[in-house]
């Protein structure tokens, strides 16, 4: 399986690196927008739309 970093988060690639994962970064390059209030939902609002955009590549 294929690990893929859609994000050029230094501090995500800097956990990836300590963990020993190998990945790929690619930015899904999306706008980061959101009507959840709620962070949790938020975040899981964000992963979504990154999902989709990066199952298309």
């Amino acid at each position: 399986m294929k690990l893929i970093l859609a994000s050029n988060s230094r501090t995500r690639k800097e956990v990836l690196d300590k963990v020993g994962l190998i990945y790929d970064v690619i930015p899904s390059n999306i706008e980061e927008h959101s009507d959840k209030t709620d962070p949790k939902e938020y975040v899981m609002d964000l992963s979504r739309q990154k999902t989709e955009v990066m199952q298309k590549i």
